[in-house]
């Protein structure tokens, strides 16, 4: 299955590289993201359910991968951070908060 991140979820992921410049969790951050993109290739039922279309598949640290899945892509809309209001993507999938 193919994966795809949304402008919204790389602007995300850029966000978060940039608050851990010049730090260890940056390097473990990016592999973390790497692991979960190849795990959700693979399982893309692998996060659990949020509502009608989404799912969310929790990262290690303070982040989850919101996503759908798309025929045989698996797309993902937010790279959430835990402290953020967690309803802030239900948008995206016509959801509300």
């Amino acid at each position: 299955m193919k994966l795809r991140f949304t402008g919204d979820a790389k602007a995300e992921i850029h966000e978060a590289r940039g608050f851990y410049a010049g730090t260890p969790a940056r390097a473990g951050f990016n592999a973390e993201l790497r692991r979960a993109a190849a795990l959700l290739r693979e399982r893309p039922l692998a996060g659990k359910p949020t509502g009608r279309v989404a799912r969310e598949f929790v990262l290690p640290g303070p982040y989850s991968l919101i996503y759908h899945i798309d025929h045989d892509t698996v797309v993902v809309s937010a790279v959430a951070h835990h402290r953020r209001d967690p309803t802030y993507w239900h948008g995206q999938y016509g959801q509300e908060p």
